[in-house]
């Protein structure tokens, strides 16, 4: 999804993530346990696709990704790891898909990372 300028990257471990983002905001959330990771993605303003991954703070600057992966059961979150580091790259095509094409994002207080490349996102409105 793009809004405000920003790019909003959506993961999940379901097979369709937008139609579980719809159903939580629309107030009947999966009553299953989903996680999810999301990152809002701040372009450089030289129109450069790619980004890096900082720590938690209010919006990302221009070049910045924040974020964090978040376990959701029955519509109420629960445990969560903030993304703490990495780089994200993605190419825009006029219909509005967005391939990742390079993402490695490290969270706090975990030893594991999330990384995938040539993964197109389809656009989403929940």
């Amino acid at each position: 999804m793009t809004t405000g300028g920003q790019l909003a990257l959506f993961f999940s471990d379901q097979a369709d993530t937008c139609l579980n983002l719809t159903y939580a905001n629309a107030g009947n959330p999966p009553r299953a346990t989903v996680l999810t990771l999301s990152l809002r993605v701040a372009p450089r303003l030289d129109g450069t696709t790619r980004a890096t991954v900082v720590a938690p703070k209010l919006a990302p600057g221009p070049g910045e990704a924040v974020g964090g992966i978040v376990q959701t059961t029955g519509g109420v979150d629960g445990a969560h790891l903030d993304a703490s580091d990495g780089t994200v790259a993605w190419t825009l095509d006029a219909t509005g898909n967005v391939t990742v094409t390079a993402a490695d994002v490290g969270f706090a207080g975990a030893s594991g990372r999330f990384t995938t490349g040539g993964l197109t996102l389809v656009p989403c409105t929940p």
